[in-house]
């Protein structure tokens, strides 16, 4: 298969998106357990529709990776290879299991998903609060795991752009 030195642009476009989705979710969250019950409301409404749009992109990277030429693998030790592509398998799974967790939960509490105001998506499950309570709980590790993991990959981007100078970091940029 061929390889490239750069990711295609909408490999590149889907990788800062769902990095801007994925602050925003963990924001909205964070503003939320502090906010007056009419703004936690909505933030929380707002994580849930990010969520979706999140599962729905990494979908579509899935594809897109799988379709698209492979980049030139960094030039490190098979270790550091190896650790790169379990962080990023990982982080894949949980960006896949993290919006289906949440909303098995909602749909366990007996709630549903109001998409952005514009649409009431299904429950996927049928209610039970014991079963939404251990989704919930899968859910809350799962999304510290995945900010554990976001920190090692940006420290890890950070460690090649300013101390290996490799141009590690132009692969993803526009």
């Amino acid at each position: 298969m061929q390889t490239i030195l750069k990711y295609t642009a909408p490999s590149r476009l889907l990788h800062w998106l769902m990095a801007l989705l994925i602050a925003a979710m963990f924001t909205t969250v964070w503003v939320a357990e502090d906010a007056p019950e009419w703004l936690d409301h909505t933030l929380v409404n707002m994580h849930k529709s990010f969520g979706i749009v999140l599962l729905a992109l990494i979908v579509i990277r899935i594809v897109a990776r799988v379709a698209s030429p492979r980049v030139e693998p960094i030039k490190a030790s098979p270790a550091i290879q190896k650790g790169s592509h379990a962080v990023h398998g990982i982080l894949y799974l949980l960006l896949i299991a993290m919006p289906l967790s949440g909303w098995a939960f909602v749909s366990a509490f007996g709630r549903k998903i109001d998409f952005f105001t514009l649409t009431e998506l299904p429950a996927i499950l049928d209610t039970n609060k014991e079963l939404g309570k251990a989704i919930k709980e899968f859910h809350e590790i799962g999304a510290n795991l995945v900010l554990v993991l976001v920190i090692a990959h940006v420290a890890a981007a950070a460690y090649h752009h300013f101390l290996l100078k490799d141009k590690l970091m132009d692969r993803m940029l526009p």
